[in-house]
């Protein structure tokens, strides 16, 4: 094993001095990073619409680790909401059987102006989000219209907003909440591009993400 060890050690650094002195030349290339395009069309996006970096998460509304997350994007949309604007798509997960429900619940309070209050809520709620229970939490927080509340949750009016934002995350390769885009963002064409994260990250992994894009934005 050392005497292995040590033919190693010398090959390397016959090489790394011939590299040095200019007799040989490296044509080896640094992998190009993987690159993800994900569309914000259906997102409820909050931040300024001039910024050029999004973070974009698929977040599923019973999902401990995603209430887990939540503190952070708060504080870091509140930090950077100048400069990186923050969207967010649903992926309920098919074992939490009522986080579909919620998703839903979510964009009919989002016709009336009530999606972050509703979406901060059912994260504190995560074990009670049934259909009547929804329906009340919609009169907690003084959802202007409730009939039409109802009516868009018994009718499922955004099941097929619900199951786009899954497919997209699917093909994006996300396969547990949360998941994230982050990237460089393009309000005209409704996208960012950039790289796909998975997990409730700290919120120091998050910024430095989130600086180095700034960076490449600059």
């Amino acid at each position: 094993y050392m005497e292995q060890q040590k033919s190693v050690e010398m090959v390397q650094g016959i090489y790394e001095e011939a590299l040095a002195k200019g007799w040989v030349s490296s044509f080896i290339e640094k992998p190009s990073e993987f690159v993800v395009t994900a569309s914000t069309e259906t997102a409820y996006i909050r931040g300024s619409s001039q910024a050029k970096v999004m973070l974009l998460e698929f977040s599923d509304f019973q999902c401990p680790y995603c209430y887990r997350v939540q503190g952070t994007i708060t504080s870091l949309a509140e930090q950077y909401k100048d400069v990186v604007v923050f969207g967010y798509r649903h992926f309920p997960l098919s074992f939490h059987t009522e986080a579909d429900e919620a998703a839903i619940a979510v964009e009919c309070a989002r016709e009336q102006g009530k999606f972050l209050e509703m979406h901060q809520l059912l994260y504190q709620r995560q074990r009670n989000q049934t259909k009547p229970e929804l329906k009340q939490y919609a009169k907690e927080l003084n959802v202007a219209n409730l009939t039409a509340f109802n009516q868009c949750l018994d009718q499922e009016k955004y099941r097929s907003l619900v199951n786009q934002d899954i497919q997209d995350g699917v093909k994006l390769g996300i396969n547990g909440t949360p998941g994230f885009v982050i990237g460089i963002f393009d309000p005209l064409k409704k996208v960012v591009t950039g790289e796909l994260i998975s997990g409730a990250l700290s919120r120091k992994a998050f910024e430095q993400k989130i600086l180095a894009y700034l960076e490449k934005a600059s």
